[in-house]
């Protein structure tokens, strides 16, 4: 009985146990001999792999120079070595390279490519192994920078005006290419209807003597945004008046007629509605005549701050007439009570007038210069500021009486000889 029952749980065992066929066998021995001859190829050293377009570096060229051509230039390299460390590389890890240390002159040269080959790994080929390189001379050059201004639409009476950051910039590259180089262009594009000014940051381009664009691609530039500025200004025609630059002339002693009779100018709204004229400033007190006529130039004309011309003008030609005006000649003791002289600020000198009388010349209305007489001015002679001895030349300030004022003034500047001792 033991012995069947036995027999049963061996019988049971056998049915139990794995049982490996012929097709299972044979599977796993190949992929064995399969990873085997992987892991034998991966590492052999004699794996090729090539890199197409590998960027070329330039070293070592003078701050004088500049590649023009040929700077560009990529490299196909084939190298050799283990399989696994070739996969691992990438176009970037490479590095193929040519030294222009050689160059002194500009010109067109050809250079050999050199390389940077990774450890454990030899280079089997490189196409090309030589480059062809145009080399200019590298200089600085300053240009003007223009506000190009897209289409736009403003009121009747209204200018846009763009005043960018920047006069000009100074672009640095080869001469060659520079010498294209005539301006930097703003374009600020279509700008539909403006109000109200405002600022903006625009690029710029560089631009011929025709207006084309100027490949920049070898050129080194400033700031490629530029803040420009766009004003909303209001023009207007004001008219040109003389003036006395000292108010003794005005519509009751003096008559003008200018040509032209008024100018276009331009500026801030507010600026250009309060301004009620231009003068064209006249010093009366150099004026010893009834009758004058002058020429000046547009850019002598004083213009108020935020006021500016709107348009180009030659010369303006204005006549002046003192109607009923007439001089006269005073003459004044130097010794009289009316001249006043402030001493010298150092005691021991002393000083001594050389001339008795000073004459001086007035000018207004005929009735109210001959009724003038000496006790309407007195003299001023300041001698503070002279401390050497010596002989010298002083201004004398002819100062009217408050009574005087308004009825006549002082034409012309006039001085004494003074000596210190």
């Amino acid at each position: 009985m033991e012995i069947k029952l036995l027999k049963k749980k061996t019988d049971e065992a056998k049915k139990s146990a794995p049982r490996y066929s012929v097709l299972t066998i044979l599977i796993s021995f190949l992929a064995a001999l399969l990873l085997w001859f992987f892991v034998q190829d991966a590492e052999a050293p004699d794996y090729k792999r090539t890199f197409t377009g590998v960027e070329l570096e330039l070293q070592s060229l003078s701050s004088s120079f500049s590649v023009i051509d040929g700077g560009e230039s990529r490299v196909d390299i084939t190298l050799v070595g283990k399989r696994s460390d070739l996969n691992k590389l990438k176009e970037s890890d490479l590095v193929a390279y040519v030294d222009l240390s050689f160059i002194t002159r500009p010109g067109t040269f050809d250079a050999p490519v050199g390389f940077l080959v990774p450890e454990g790994m030899e280079m089997a080929s490189c196409f090309p192994q030589n480059v062809t390189l145009f080399v200019d001379q590298t200089v600085s050059k300053s240009v003007p920078v223009k506000v190009e201004l897209g289409s736009f639409t403003v009121a009747e009476d209204v200018v846009l005006e763009a005043d960018p950051a920047a006069d000009e910039i100074t672009v640095k590259g080869p001469k060659t290419v520079l010498d294209k180089v005539s301006y930097a262009a703003i374009r600020t594009g279509d700008l539909g209807e403006i109000t109200v000014g405002f600022e903006s940051n625009l690029p710029y381009v560089l631009c011929d003597e025709d207006g084309g664009t100027v490949e920049e691609r070898h050129l080194t530039l400033p700031e490629r945004n530029m803040r420009v500025k766009l004003s909303v200004l209001k023009t207007r025609r004001v008219e040109l008046r003389v003036v006395g630059k000292n108010g003794y002339w005005n519509e009751d002693n003096m008559k003008f007629t200018v040509s032209p009779t008024g100018v276009l100018v331009k500026g801030d709204p507010s600026a250009v509605d309060a301004l009620p004229y231009l003068s064209i400033m006249v010093d009366e007190t150099g004026v010893d005549a009834n009758q004058i006529s002058r020429t000046m130039t547009s850019a002598a004309l004083v213009l108020p701050e935020g006021i500016r011309l709107a348009e180009t003008l030659g010369d303006i030609i204005y006549d002046v007439t003192l109607p009923g005006n007439v001089s006269r000649t005073m003459r004044m003791n130097l010794n009289a009570t009316h001249v006043i002289v402030t001493p010298p600020a150092v005691d021991s000198v002393s000083y001594t007038v050389e001339e008795p009388a000073l004459s001086f010349k007035i000018r207004g209305r005929n009735s109210d210069v001959y009724a003038a007489a000496l006790d309407d001015f007195y003299l001023n002679i300041d001698l503070s500021s002279f401390t050497v001895a010596g002989e010298y030349t002083v201004p004398v300030e002819i100062v009217q009486t408050t009574a005087s004022q308004g009825k006549y003034y002082v034409v012309g500047s006039y001085s004494v000889r003074v000596t210190l001792s």
